[in-house]
């Protein structure tokens, strides 16, 4: 046990360590959400946007896009395209996505 003298000198020291390891976790739960170890955020929304604007569907925020981003590539390019993530148009676009995407 620390005598309740050191353990006030030494609570801001590991107030501050506590406050690192959350911010990590927080990254690293950000990191494995999008299943993916490299931030590719930009590059998805960005090619995301690029899709929906050659099939003439409005683009969608980046929130709208991280919203998205629980479903596989078909399932979140029909959400993006019409609400509905089983809406069937989201192959095609889905394939276009791909094509897009890779070109980068």
């Amino acid at each position: 046990l620390i005598p309740s003298d050191k353990l006030s000198s030494r609570l801001p020291g590991c107030l501050g360590k506590i406050e690192r390891k959350r911010r990590y976790l927080e990254q690293f739960k950000s990191i494995l959400t999008r299943r993916t170890l490299a931030d590719t955020t930009e590059l998805g929304f960005a090619s995301t946007n690029a899709v929906l604007a050659a099939a003439g569907l409005p683009e969608v925020t980046l929130a709208e896009y991280l919203h998205g981003t629980r479903y596989t590539t078909p399932l979140r390019m029909a959400f993006h395209a019409t609400g509905n993530p089983d809406d069937p148009t989201g192959a095609q676009l889905a394939s276009a996505f791909d094509d897009h995407y890779v070109r980068l």
